[in-house]
């Protein structure tokens, strides 16, 4: 419940002054119902859950039953990456294929496990944008003799990688809309450890943004959940 109604606040855009004058109470109050815990004296009452859902657009269950519904909602893995070409197409959307060599293996083992969500974003017309993401179902390695015939037996160029994901046709989507990854959403994904404050003048939106995500990055479930949800509709 707690993660939810800020998570709904900076997804309508409003600052805690801004969403206390819409319900008609302090701001204090509205950090006090973001921060609440169940059966706790801060719980938000009747009339305020009904403004709340009134304000967010969204239902009851949307609100208050999000850490049971997530509950079993895997970590998420953020995954930056560039066009290296017709000879190397990876991620291959087509087969659910991504591989990686070198430190971005190191750092993408890590942190991946069988059914994490991978989220894959990429530089388009000088803005960033998450294009789709995979369930893994299967991870491959080169460093595993038993799983050099599966390697070679793939249709895509990740077999020249060290480590291999693939992901489950069923779990994994391709956004034919590609979601905008600016920061706006930035902000919205905690996990990511970005503040306001971090976009200074010192350069671009876009520049900092990518300072932040260059590598891989971890997202808890809460904001894998959230990711998801936001690609609902868009492919």
């Amino acid at each position: 419940m707690t993660n939810k109604i800020k998570f709904y606040r900076k997804s309508n855009s409003l600052s805690q002054s801004e969403l206390a004058k819409k319900m008609g109470v302090s701001q204090k109050r509205i950090s006090q119902l973001e921060n609440s815990m169940p059966n706790s004296s801060t719980e938000p009452s009747l009339t305020e859950i009904i403004k709340l859902l009134t304000i967010f657009n969204c239902n009851f269950e949307d609100l208050f039953e999000f850490k049971r519904r997530n509950s079993e909602m895997p970590n998420g893995v953020l995954v930056k990456y560039k066009h290296r070409g017709p000879e190397h197409v990876d991620p291959d959307f087509t087969y659910l294929v991504y591989g990686d060599t070198g430190k971005r293996a190191v750092r993408l083992k890590n942190i991946v496990e069988i059914g994490s969500i991978v989220f894959f974003h990429t530089n388009i017309g000088g803005s960033d944008y998450i294009t789709g993401y995979f369930e893994v179902e299967k991870i491959l390695q080169k460093s595993n003799a038993d799983d050099h015939k599966e390697i070679e037996e793939l249709k895509s160029d990740a077999k020249k990688d060290e480590f291999i994901i693939i992901g489950k046709r069923d779990g994994s989507k391709i956004l034919t809309s590609p979601l905008l990854f600016d920061k706006n959403l930035a902000l919205k994904l905690t996990s990511l450890d970005i503040t306001e404050e971090y976009f200074d003048q010192s350069s671009s939106d876009l520049s900092k943004l990518t300072s932040k995500t260059r590598e891989h990055r971890n997202l808890s479930s809460a904001d894998t959940a959230a990711l998801k949800q936001m690609c609902v509709g868009r492919g």
